[in-house]
């Protein structure tokens, strides 16, 4: 797999990694490979030159972190830990290490706040025994990203 300068913008990094994918279903297609149970964002790092995946580094500090998008950095993080060409370099290691250990403190702190947040805040729902089903209704529209999902 070689990379290629392209002049693309994508408007979200889901937008960007389909667009990786779907390039690569293609090649893999013409090639005659079997494309079933391929791991492809750690193919994409394996093949990337270090500079590359230290733009992709910026990119989760400039912009998952800053939009609290936690779950989805540590996944990218996680994955790259998996990468040969990420354990081989020092620095890229101890980046996505130092990334990691952020990201889990963010966690942390995020869980924690939302505890307290619940329970100063919510106590009519305690009260009430509506807890859980708020706390459904808020888990679907996070994971459906639309306030429209509690609706169907």
């Amino acid at each position: 797999m070689a990379f290629l300068p392209q002049i693309f913008s994508f408007f979200s990094w889901s937008a960007l990694i389909n667009h990786l994918n779907e390039l690569v279903k293609v090649a893999r297609e013409k090639l005659g490979e079997d494309i079933q149970n391929v791991d492809i964002g750690l193919q994409v790092i394996d093949a990337a030159p270090p500079q590359v995946v230290s733009r992709y580094l910026d990119k989760i500090e400039a912009e998952l972190l800053p939009a609290q998008q936690l779950d989805q950095a540590q996944s990218t993080l996680f994955m790259m830990l998996k990468s040969d060409n990420v354990m081989k370099h020092k620095e890229l290691r101890n980046r996505v290490g130092s990334l990691i250990e952020t990201v889990t403190a963010r966690m942390k702190t995020s869980k924690s706040w939302r505890s307290q947040l619940e329970d100063s805040c919510f106590d009519s729902l305690q009260r009430s025994g509506q807890m859980e089903k708020a706390r459904s209704i808020t888990k679907k529209i996070y994971f459906e990203r639309s306030i429209w999902s509690f609706a169907r």
